[in-house]
C-alpha cells in the first residue's frame, strides 16, 4: 500500500527549524520561514543570492530594521501579476506570477488574504506554493482547491529550499495542510 505523502511530509517537517546563521522570521512557526537576501540575476542568467546573516540582523536598530522591511515588501510587490480563471463547476483559480523570480513572497503581504479572498469570493482559501515562481489560490473546498493540492503534491520542483506546500489561509492566519515529500 502506498504511504500517505502528507503524513510523510508532516513527519519530515515536524521539527523543521530555520537555518541557524541566516536571518529568518516565521510564516508558520516551526514549519515555514522567510529569510532576507539580496537577489539578482547574474550575467549567466542564474539567480544569485546574498543572505542577511542573523548576527547582522540582531544588531540592526529599529530604523534600519524598518527600512529593511519596507524595502523587502516593496520588492515583493514589484512585478506581481494576478490572473483569474473561472470554471462554473470548479470555481475560480488565480495564478500569481512575477516579472522575475519569487512569486511565493506574495503570501507575506499584509493585505494578501483580503485581496485574495475578494478575487475568489471566499474567506477561507487554499494557496499552493508549487514552486518559488508558481503560486495558485482558490476557495477552500472548491474543485480548484483539489487541483491545486494535486499540483503541489506532484510538483517536480527542486530549485530552492522551498518544499512545495499547500496552505490554508483565512483571517485567523496561515497553516500548512499538505506538503510534497522530499
Amino acid at each position: 500500500m502506498e504511504r500517505d505523502r502528507t503524513e510523510d511530509a508532516r513527519r519530515l517537517t515536524a521539527e523543521a527549524e530555520p537555518l541557524p546563521l541566516t536571518a529568518t522570521l516565521p510564516v508558520v512557526e516551526g514549519r515555514l520561514y522567510v529569510g532576507f537576501a539580496r537577489v539578482a540575476t547574474m550575467p549567466n542568467g542564474r539567480i544569485g543570492m546574498s543572505h542577511l546573516m542573523r548576527s547582522k540582523f540582531d544588531k540592526m536598530g529599529e530604523e534600519e530594521l524598518k527600512e529593511l522591511v519596507v524595502e523587502s515588501l516593496d520588492n515583493l510587490m514589484s512585478g506581481l501579476n494576478f490572473k483569474g480563471f473561472r470554471d462554473d463547476e470548479l470555481g475560480t483559480l488565480v495564478s500569481v506570477e512575477r516579472d522575475g523570480p519569487g512569486a511565493f513572497g506574495v503570501i507575506l503581504l499584509n493585505d494578501f488574504h483580503e485581496k485574495a479572498a475578494a478575487q475568489v469570493g471566499a474567506d477561507r482559501l487554499v494557496v499552493g506554493l508549487v514552486s518559488p515562481d508558481h503560486v495558485y489560490f482558490a476557495a477552500a473546498g472548491s474543485g480548484q482547491a483539489e487541483q491545486i493540492r494535486e499540483a503541489v503534491l506532484g510538483s517536480p520542483d527542486t530549485s530552492s529550499e522551498l518544499v512545495p506546500c499547500l496552505l490554508h489561509l483565512d483571517a485567523e492566519g496561515i497553516e500548512i495542510i499538505a506538503e510534497r515529500s522530499r
